[in-house]
């Protein structure tokens, strides 16, 4: 029997390019659980510590708005995710 893989988005996520497009395509969505989770595969693709600290914002808070997003979280995180992938 052939043994399969669980894709992992993060695995993929390796230049600014490929990034600015998956959040690009997320944030197109106008789902908020949905940008959220793009939000949190970057992170992991980038390294979250790296990714809050350019965001200026603490790790938890960038792990809790990725796991628990709200309409007034979702533009912070925009603004943040932006800011941090240079983008």
């Amino acid at each position: 029997m052939a043994k399969t893989r669980i894709f992992d988005a993060a695995e993929y996520l390796d230049s600014p390019e490929m990034i600015a497009e998956y959040l690009t395509e997320a944030l197109e969505t106008d789902d908020d659980a949905f940008t959220a989770k793009a939000i949190s595969t970057v992170a992991r693709a980038q390294g979250m510590d790296a990714v809050a600290e350019t965001a200026g914002v603490a790790r938890t808070n960038l792990a809790r708005s990725a796991a628990m997003p709200s309409r007034n979280s979702r533009r912070s995180a925009r603004c943040s995710a932006r800011s941090a992938f240079s983008w």
